[in-house]
């Protein structure tokens, strides 16, 4: 089996404004999550203008809950090889109230893992790898991880205007997915790992079967309970490995 790469935009440019009432409240029941008149492509990058939305959810809960506006992704064959994502972003000076973009990966909006650079604070980041199941997520802390979370706490002094490259990788034999990143030019740095559960790439969770997919992955943003932000994505990529081995993304 040889190796397949599949590439989104040379550019993704990502803005946030505040979500117009006649969008209505995206969740999983609701078909507004998917939001055309918010993306935009012009001269090779995509733009996209992010709402508060999340793709959070906790089974039995009221309210609104997953509303997370334009996932966006690619379906991917989880269950034939082993997939590395990666996208590179920049986290905006005053990026706060856990606004948040990255990558994810997994069947649905109740099963997923995301690997996301967070604005925990007005001068303080986190960098955070997250598993959902079943619409639960055990939440762990920096100092005390869960079996659902694992993450590092950062500055935005630190971080400043470089670059910050996310990297997710699928281990399908092990089924465990791995977290990395890293700022600049500097050394990449080993977040952690959480288990998989099957689900997340047999394909037993997808509603309709689809030739060659069996779970999906991409990239999202979300402003959450910022008046206004905007993030700069610089690409988007998997790579699909036919064995357990790392593959350095070239530069889109």
């Amino acid at each position: 089996m040889g190796r397949r790469k599949v590439r989104l935009s040379a550019a993704v440019t990502v803005t946030t404004a505040a979500r117009a009432t006649s969008h209505g409240a995206a969740s999983s029941a609701n078909n507004d999550y998917y939001l055309p008149e918010l993306l935009d492509v012009a001269d090779g990058k995509l733009t996209i203008t992010t709402t508060k939305g999340i793709a959070y959810s906790n089974t039995g809960a009221t309210g609104l809950i997953n509303q997370q506006d334009n996932t966006l992704g690619v379906g991917v064959d989880a269950a034939a090889s082993n997939l590395e994502f990666t996208t590179t972003l920049n986290s905006p000076t005053a990026a706060t109230s856990s606004a948040q973009a990255g990558l994810w990966f997994g069947p649905d909006d109740q099963n997923y893992v995301k690997l996301a650079l967070i604005g925990s604070s007005s001068t303080g980041r986190q960098i955070q790898l997250s598993r959902e199941i079943n619409g639960l997520t055990a939440n762990g802390s920096a100092a005390a991880p869960s079996a659902d979370q694992v993450m590092v706490d950062l500055s935005q002094t630190t971080i400043g205007s470089q670059p910050v490259t996310l990297t997710m990788t699928v281990n399908t034999v092990n089924d465990v997915i791995t977290g990395r990143y890293q700022i600049g030019d500097n050394p990449e740095q080993a977040l952690g790992s959480l288990a998989l559960p099957a689900n997340y790439t047999d394909g037993s969770r997808l509603v309709r079967p689809i030739e060659d997919v069996t779970s999906f992955g991409g990239i999202f943003a979300t402003k959450r309970n910022m008046p206004w932000r905007s993030v700069r994505v610089s690409g988007f990529m998997v790579v699909s490995q036919s064995s357990w081995s790392f593959i350095s993304p070239r530069p889109l």
